[in-house]
C-alpha cells in the first residue's frame, strides 16, 4: 500500500524590541483554531523561533516576554508545505497588555525558502473548465508550471510510459 506525504508546513519568525534589538527567551505560543492543539517555543539569543512541522490550518500565535505588551495574531492561514515568516515588535509594558493583529488580509509572501508551490482551493478546482477532465492539468495552475511535451531528447523532461520517447521507430520496452 503506498501512501503520500503532503508537505508539512512552519511557522517562523523574529522576535524584537521597538528599537529593533533582538527580545530572547521570548514565549511563544501557537494554537490551532480548529483543533485547539497548542504548540509551545521561546526566541533563541538571536530573537528567532521556528514551529518546524505542523499541519496546515488557521492558528492563533501568542507572544509574551516579561517587562514587554503580549502580542497576539489572530486569523494566520497556513497552506501544506507553507513556511510563513513573521516579524514580531514587543512594545514595553504590562504583561497585561496585549496588542491584537489580525492576519486573516495579510499576504503572507515566504522569504525563507525557494520552493515553488501552490493550494488550490475548492472552489477553483470546481469552476475550472477541464479539457478532457484531466486532473493533472490543475498543477498548470501554478506559477513557473509548463506542459511537458510528448517527446523529448531530454529523457529527464519526460513523464508517462516509457513509448512517450519512441518518436524514431519501434522502442524496446524491458
Amino acid at each position: 500500500m503506498a501512501q503520500a506525504t503532503l508537505g508539512a508546513a512552519a511557522v517562523t519568525g523574529t522576535v524584537r524590541d521597538q528599537q529593533g534589538s533582538p527580545v530572547p527567551d521570548a514565549r511563544i505560543t501557537l494554537t490551532d483554531d480548529s483543533k485547539g492543539m497548542s504548540h509551545e517555543s521561546s526566541s533563541d539569543s538571536s530573537g528567532e523561533f521556528l514551529f518546524p512541522a505542523i499541519g496546515a490550518g488557521t492558528y492563533t500565535v501568542r507572544i509574551e516576554k516579561t517587562g514587554f505588551s503580549a502580542y497576539l495574531v489572530n486569523n494566520l492561514a497556513v497552506d501544506v508545505g507553507q513556511r510563513a515568516a513573521l516579524n514580531i515588535s514587543l512594545r514595553v509594558g504590562q504583561i497585561r497588555t496585549s496588542i491584537t493583529v489580525s492576519a486573516a488580509d495579510a499576504v503572507m509572501l515566504d522569504t525563507q525558502s525557494n520552493t515553488i508551490g501552490t493550494v488550490i482551493d475548492p472552489a477553483r478546482v470546481v469552476d475550472l473548465p477541464l479539457n478532457g477532465r484531466n486532473f493533472l492539468q490543475l498543477g498548470l495552475l501554478a506559477g513557473g508550471a509548463l506542459e511537458v511535451a510528448a517527446a523529448s531528447n531530454v529523457f529527464s523532461a519526460n513523464v508517462g510510459q516509457p513509448w512517450r520517447t519512441c518518436s524514431l521507430g519501434p522502442c524496446l520496452i524491458r
